[in-house]
């Protein structure tokens, strides 16, 4: 999902999780679950905070940049961001993940979660 310009839609990573959640007993697969479900949220949350062009923003910077806002809301998705990176990191380095299955489908509606919870956030400044 990308114009003719190359601008990514990072939703695209959120919709390809989707349809690998229906392979079933396929690891390698459920790890990719979980890694795209995270970018998806991560580019997302970036984008809508005005930080995509930033040179050294990292992964971390932007849950925090998020926290930073104030408010249940922020505060919770930050919080969902910074639990599903660490889930992540598991799926892309670790050798071993228990209830890989379930920690799949979690990943993907924490995803949806945080998507759906920066929905009415505004870009700082505004």
């Amino acid at each position: 999902m990308s114009n003719s310009q190359g601008d990514f839609n990072p939703k695209a990573f959120l919709t390809l999780a989707k349809k690998l959640m229906e392979t079933q007993d396929d690891a390698a697969a459920q790890r990719t679950v979980i890694s795209r479900s995270y970018y998806s949220a991560f580019l997302l949350t970036r984008r809508k905070l005005g930080l995509e062009r930033s040179a050294h923003v990292n992964h971390a910077d932007v849950w925090k940049a998020l926290a930073g806002l104030g408010g249940a809301n922020c505060l919770l998705q930050a919080s969902h961001g910074q639990n599903l990176r660490l889930l992540r990191n598991k799926a892309d380095y670790g050798n071993t993940i228990n209830r890989l299955a379930d920690e799949a489908k979690k990943a993907l509606r924490t995803a949806e979660q945080i998507i759906q919870g920066i929905g009415g956030v505004e870009k700082p400044g505004r």
